[in-house]
């Protein structure tokens, strides 16, 4: 995507360096219903969750209650955030939900980091 005009007054959300660990509290954001088979997506909204595992690219949410992890249908796409050192960062993107809201899983910014950080600075040279 190339803009037409620079969007120079835009903070970019800072990327986090490392994993969350399972039992670490973190944020999910998204536009998605909020129960199985919900007519209320479009809302944004942004609930502390808590991670389960991580394994090699996925970040899994624990469920908050038996059969509900918080994120649903319409999510995906939305941000997992958390603190470090003090300041907000993006730890995830939520990737898939399973039906009926059972389970969440955001693909992992910090696995793909180097891959990220390559692109972000080959389309900077593009544009000087």
């Amino acid at each position: 995507l190339e803009l037409d005009a620079p969007m120079d007054d835009i903070a970019v959300m800072p990327l986090a360096e490392g994993n969350p660990q399972p039992k670490d509290t973190v944020e999910i954001v998204g536009y998605g219903i909020t129960s199985a088979g919900g007519l209320d997506a479009g809302i944004k909204r942004q609930k502390a969750v808590i991670v389960e595992s991580v394994d090699e690219h996925v970040i899994h949410i624990e469920p908050s209650a038996p059969g509900i992890t918080d994120g649903c249908q319409g999510d995906s796409g939305g941000a997992l955030l958390r603190e470090e050192e003090g300041k907000t960062v993006q730890v995830g993107i939520i990737s898939y939900v399973y039906a009926g809201c059972t389970s969440t899983h955001a693909v992992s910014i910090p696995s793909w980091r180097p891959w990220i950080d390559e692109t972000v600075a080959l389309l900077a040279a593009r544009t000087k």
